[in-house]
């Protein structure tokens, strides 16, 4: 289980929980080694509630620790809000083209937006902002989370180079007194998006006041399968989410790892005689030893390929801090996320060699 995040002065008292909240813009991913990428993205940085754009395929986007709410509409291009299997969200609606996904999660009101995009369709996103995304905000005031990739900007600081700004949105923040989540004061450049020209921060999450004062931190991250970056806001929220864990039973497969099951059972029957009966061991004592275990075996089989991918996704960040074109950049970018899709492919042949060997 979480633990509760430290109250807070102002807080009611209800107990705050930190949760971890991402947008990201998935390009419209399809194949089998992306996929699973992603699902090892949000499991790697803990995502509790993951809010995506650009979704074709809502039968793909299926993951293990996740429950998928996917609205792909006229424009067969839709939106996604993915949580964990013991988040509940309820009250869920989204638009007919599917560019809007809304759901509410507690107290917190979850907007999932993707405005159309190019300088061409600037009347349709004005008109996108003033109609069809006012009908999925609340229509009395409560805790509000808005993450979308917005395709569009609010300030100069924003971008480099050009790229479009909008009235309608920045009166539709206004008027519902949302905040950015990104600290300017601290990094003043948050960019998400880069091309040959230049780079922008069209994908953000906007949150009201007390939100933004439960804020715990913002960060962007680099994706390899994705040329969009993920945002993922930290904030305090007032119901808990229970975590739980998945055996790999594939592991139980290896000889050598079950001899080490044995030998280490064997160790653990010691500790018997320190309980009240064997329930109380089994739940207090050996259910997390299991638990233990298995995870650190995982950890050891995939120490090689984690420690190339942590290599390479440092020189991601690298790369983007460097000065200089960015169409160099983009070049760089590019062969670094290949070479990132091609590890993780090659992983996933390996396994899935080893997997038919085991049953042939």
């Amino acid at each position: 289980m979480r633990r509760p995040a430290p109250p807070l002065l102002y807080l009611s008292t209800k107990m705050q929980y930190t949760y971890r909240i991402m947008s990201l813009n998935i390009n419209g991913i399809e194949s089998h080694t992306r996929l699973q990428m992603l699902e090892e993205f949000l499991q790697r940085h803990d995502v509790d509630i993951a809010l995506l754009h650009e979704v074709t395929n809502e039968k793909k986007l299926v993951f293990k620790l996740y429950k998928s709410t996917i609205n792909i509409g006229t424009l067969e291009l839709g939106t996604a809000i993915l949580s964990k299997l013991n988040s509940q969200l309820h009250r869920i609606d989204g638009l007919p083209t599917g560019r809007g996904l809304v759901a509410y999660y507690g107290n917190t009101w979850i907007v999932n937006i993707h405005a159309p995009s190019g300088t061409a369709n600037r009347y349709e996103r004005e008109v996108f902002f003033i109609t069809e995304v006012i009908d999925l905000l609340p229509y009395v005031p409560t805790e509000q989370i808005m993450a979308g990739d917005f395709n569009c900007v609010l300030s100069n600081s924003d971008c480099t180079g050009h790229s479009t700004s909008s009235r309608a949105l920045e009166r539709l923040i206004h008027s519902f007194r949302l905040n950015s989540g990104w600290d300017v004061a601290v990094n003043p450049q948050a960019f998400t998006h880069y091309t040959p020209t230049g780079a922008a921060c069209l994908d953000r999450i906007h949150v009201t006041e007390e939100l933004r004062r439960n804020k715990q931190g913002v960060v962007i991250i680099t994706a390899a399968f994705t040329d969009h970056l993920a945002v993922l806001l930290k904030v305090n929220l007032s119901k808990p989410i229970i975590h739980r864990w998945r055996m790999n039973t594939s592991f139980l497969n290896d000889t050598s790892f079950r001899l080490r099951i044995k030998d280490t059972w064997t160790e653990w029957t010691k500790h018997i005689r320190r309980y009240v009966d064997i329930v109380q061991w089994w739940v207090y004592y050996v259910k997390r030893r299991i638990e233990s275990l298995f995870i650190r075996e995982g950890a050891e089989r995939n120490s090689n390929r984690i420690k190339m991918e942590g290599f390479y996704y440092r020189t991601l960040y690298d790369v983007l801090q460097e000065p200089g074109q960015h169409e160099a950049k983009m070049i760089k970018l590019k062969k670094l996320k290949t070479n990132i899709i091609r590890l993780n492919s090659s992983y996933r042949q390996r396994l899935l060699i080893k997997h038919l060997n085991r049953t042939g």
